[in-house]
């Protein structure tokens, strides 16, 4: 069983890998070997490996989860959310 936001999907996780993107403004090595740079964000992805015999109802839902929008706060506007594609 697998839950987001205290929804429950009967979906059985076999294994989550986390990997992390850090997306530069800039970057630059001096010569002394110091890194400059103006870092905009990291990005995390998710990889999740699910289990045999997904109720294609079940997996329709978690999709549906997982890939709809997040209100941005302060700016008015949503956000599609960023999400992995899943095997």
């Amino acid at each position: 069983m697998l839950y987001i936001d205290g929804i429950g999907y009967k979906i059985d996780v076999l294994s989550v890998k986390r990997t992390a993107d850090f997306l530069d403004k800039y970057a630059e090595r001096t010569e002394n070997g110091d890194l400059e740079r103006e870092l905009i964000g990291v990005y995390f992805n998710y990889k999740l490996q699910l289990g045999p015999g997904i109720d294609r109802t079940e997996y329709a839902r978690l999709w549906d989860k997982l890939t709809e929008a997040h209100h941005v706060p302060g700016s008015g506007k949503s956000k599609p959310s960023r999400s992995s594609s899943t095997k």
